[in-house]
């Protein structure tokens, strides 16, 4: 014990500095616990008194924060300024998505769509930039090239019940009826609400717009469901 005590007395632990990203969802965090005007005045103070400490992560967080702000705000032209500002510490996807964020809410559509497809580029593994990609399409009025994109998405990723609701959506702008509400029972599938899943499949079967290829499928995903339901169903009585 003493030898160890004699070793360890003069060791000083390796400093370590937080992550740009770690500070971001901090700030993040900061902002979303409290939305009200109140909560918002205090974060403001907060992150107002964090870039007195001039230090580049904090500065950098406290700037994203004021800008998250703005974006509530509706302060658009604020909210851009002070992510520029702490875009200039380095690449981050959270900084990025804020990025689309702010053009899709000032209705800048375009330029959110091409912000999507950088930001898309730059960080490939980032779901919430991919699904942000799609909105900009939708709000380009590009649905086609929606669907096309979402449906790869949803190939990729089953049981992601957002990429089904947009899906859904893009759907319903084209007036697709029966791909609407297939794409609806796929995402109360993924969700694991198989009841209404079976209910908008019912619905899908009926739209005047259904293919015999679509039917097929209908077919198909309710065998599958009404299985998942009665195997659910049977593990609840078990465990009543």
């Amino acid at each position: 014990i003493a030898d160890m005590q004699a070793r360890t007395r003069d060791w000083q632990p390796p400093s370590r500095t937080d992550s740009i990203d770690f500070q971001l969802v901090r700030a993040r965090l900061r902002v979303l616990q409290d939305e009200t005007p109140q909560g918002l005045r205090n974060a403001k103070l907060a992150f107002e008194q964090q870039l007195q400490q001039k230090k580049s992560p904090i500065t950098a967080a406290a700037q994203y924060g004021l800008s998250l702000i703005a974006l509530k705000q509706r302060e658009f032209v604020q909210a851009q300024s002070l992510l520029n500002q702490a875009a200039a510490e380095g690449p981050s996807a959270i900084l990025a998505s804020h990025a689309i964020d702010i053009k899709l809410a000032a209705m800048h559509i375009i330029e959110a769509v091409n912000a999507a497809e950088v930001a898309r580029a730059q960080f490939p593994q980032s779901r919430g930039i991919a699904r942000q990609y799609a909105d900009a399409l939708i709000a380009a009025a590009r649905y086609e090239d929606a669907v096309q994109y979402l449906r790869d998405q949803a190939q990729l990723h089953r049981q992601e019940p957002e990429l089904q609701d947009q899906l859904a959506r893009a759907y319903a702008k084209l007036g697709k009826q029966a791909l609407q509400h297939m794409a609806l029972a796929e995402l109360y599938a993924a969700s694991g609400i198989y009841s209404s899943a079976l209910d908008q499949f019912r619905i899908a079967r009926k739209a005047p717009d259904a293919s015999f290829y679509d039917l097929a499928i209908i077919d198909a995903r309710e065998r599958e469901l009404q299985v998942m339901l009665k195997e659910e169903m049977q593990e609840s009585q078990i465990a009543r």
